[in-house]
């Protein structure tokens, strides 16, 4: 079922792998390898982003309650409306923020992740 399993790689669709540069929890290098792995399985299409300056949980946390510009939404954003050019060309706008942003930063310091 070799067959099988490499014509299942051609059907999936494009993977994208972000990890921020900052992420002490995880190395950045655990996704530069995963990537290689998903491609010696014969996925075709794995495109890998570094979000500069985000930590192991900013992308899913602390940047969506900071507010302001989130970025995981800009490198999304483009990716999910490729085929819609109207809404392509749709400014990303700031988030407001959902909580203090000192009560945030205490929990960023102390949280495990």
């Amino acid at each position: 079922s070799t067959g099988k399993s490499k014509a299942a790689m051609h059907r999936l669709p494009e993977i994208y792998l972000f990890h921020g540069d900052a992420d002490v929890t995880v190395p950045i290098e655990s996704s530069v390898q995963f990537k290689k792995a998903l491609q010696y399985c014969g996925v075709q299409h794995v495109t890998f982003k570094v979000l500069p300056g985000c930590g192991h949980s900013d992308p899913i946390v602390e940047c969506p309650i900071r507010g302001g510009k989130d970025p995981l939404i800009e490198q999304l954003v483009p990716i999910v409306f490729a085929k819609s050019p109207t809404l392509l060309n749709t400014h990303v706008g700031q988030a407001l923020p959902m909580m203090n942003t000192t009560i945030l930063s205490i929990a960023s310091a102390i949280m495990p992740f």
